[in-house]
């Protein structure tokens, strides 16, 4: 159990957490060297790139976890998979999604930002998928050193940007990127070195048992783009619909409430490997489930609470220029991301063998609800139309994971407890708005109601220390 937690703490924690702060802090930075409308361009223009990525494997990747993870797979086994079977899907999805995501933005299909953008996919979802090799064997130094790299390279190069006075177009930076990218594959690859050597000297592969990894991951990829449109498509109807420079001011907020996968991340890396290791328990993982899921609504609830106080203290020197900063439309945003956090733990059933596919039903009406509200709502209401559109659909699609994952797999959960803790953060963002500005009573408040909820898990705590 120790070691276990070590592993997440220094090794996913550390990552997660310098990726959290290096993405958050480098909105200032961006603004300056790219200027509000390149800057609002690469903001969604990442993430399409990490989704293509994740197409670029068909999804395997998520299988190969599960199946490395189950020990039915070899890493060496499953890396050959992808050298053998995988190249055509990751050639094709690569060109045709790289030119079609610069076209979609505005970009050029026909360009040199085109090009970029297929190497820069391509690159990606090679540094995924020996990423995911590393979270399968739960080899978390692996996995950190590429996300150390990265982020690092992304804060040296902005810092040098920016005290040397440099201007980059959005070419430029995507050709930075695409040369840290290179670096941060040479460090995984020497990391995996062993793995590879093995994989090349692999019997060939039989391709049912690729064709078995694909049908277990794919889903969870359209998932995870139906997810991504959740997460991100208000900014895309809000630039079809908005004025042009209206975006960078919705942009900025989403990016605050976005410091919400700070605490999503590690949690979102562990939570596949403990979910099928206690669904292998006697009691298919029932108490565990029933612990958790209150510990991590508080966590979920009191990091939304601190992140809405801290952004209406940071935003004057984060988005400096940027004008239009509404506290309501980031309540909501950040709420949303609530939302968003807790549809990965209440996700038991769905990630079972040839049960994937639920996942599209989910995420797909949850994003179809989103895009729906989003085009009535933001020409009514603006920013906040856009975060209410946000939230609702984050909300459906939490509802739709829980209600399909519990037929699934049934778990009995303290639905009382999870009740008390919501009402308790939903208490607390109420007293924080109303003392607005008043920063020492907000401490207070979050410091009482934290002990509150503290007294009201300290069974659950307790268990969930004692077997995690």
């Amino acid at each position: 159990m120790h070691g276990r937690m070590r592993n997440l703490v220094f090794g996913y924690g550390s990552a997660t957490l310098l990726q959290g702060v290096v993405g958050f802090a480098s909105v200032p930075f961006l603004l300056a060297v790219l200027g509000p409308q390149a800057f609002a361009h690469w903001v969604m223009l990442e993430p399409l790139v990490a989704i293509l990525a994740g197409f670029a494997l068909a999804g395997v990747h998520f299988g190969h976890l599960h199946g490395i993870t189950s020990r039915l797979v070899t890493p060496a086994a499953a890396l050959r998979q992808i050298l053998h079977y995988g190249w055509l899907p990751a050639l094709v999805v690569t060109g045709a999604g790289g030119i079609a995501v610069a076209g979609f933005l505005g970009l050029g299909s026909v360009s040199a930002i085109a090009l970029l953008c297929v190497v820069y996919v391509a690159i990606e979802a090679a540094i995924l998928l020996l990423q995911f090799q590393a979270r399968a064997l739960s080899d978390a130094l692996a996995f950190a050193s590429t996300v150390w790299l990265r982020s690092c390279g992304i804060a040296a190069g902005l810092v040098l940007f920016k005290l040397f006075g440099l201007k980059l177009s959005l070419a430029d930076y995507l050709l930075f990127m695409i040369v840290l990218d290179l670096a941060v594959l040479g460090v995984a690859c020497i990391r995996h070195r062993n793995t590879i050597q093995a994989s090349l000297a692999e019997h060939r592969p039989e391709q049912a048992d690729y064709l078995l990894a694909v049908r277990y991951g794919l889903p969870i990829m359209l998932a995870a783009g139906f997810a991504m449109l959740v997460s991100n498509g208000d900014r895309y109807v809000v630039n079809a619909l908005l004025p042009a420079e209206q975006l960078p001011a919705y942009v900025v907020m989403a990016k605050l409430a976005g410091a919400m996968s700070f605490a999503m991340a590690p949690i979102n890396l562990w939570w596949p490997v403990a979910r099928t290791r206690h669904v292998q328990d006697s009691d298919g993982g029932a108490q565990f489930f029933a612990n958790v899921m209150p510990v991590l609504l508080a966590y979920y609830m009191f990091a939304a609470a601190a992140l809405w106080v801290a952004a209406a203290i940071l935003v004057e020197w984060y988005a400096p220029g940027v004008q239009g900063f509404d506290s309501l439309t980031l309540m909501l945003l950040i709420a949303g991301g609530v939302a968003l956090g807790m549809s990965a733990p209440v996700n038991v059933g769905m990630l079972a063998p040839g049960k994937t596919h639920w996942l599209i039903v989910a995420v797909g009406l949850s994003a179809l609800t989103g895009l729906g509200l989003a085009g009535v709502l933001i020409p009514q209401l603006g920013y906040i139309g856009a975060a209410l559109a946000t939230l609702c659909a984050q909300l459906v699609s939490l509802l739709s994971v829980f209600l399909i994952s519990q037929r699934l797999h049934p778990i009995r959960w303290d639905y009382f407890k999870l009740a008390t803790v919501l009402a308790i953060g939903g208490a607390l963002l109420f007293v924080l708005w109303l003392a607005a500005g008043r920063l020492l009573a907000q401490c207070f408040a979050g410091v009482g109601f934290g002990m509150l909820v503290v007294w009201i898990l300290r069974r659950n705590l307790r268990a969930l220390h004692s077997g995690l």
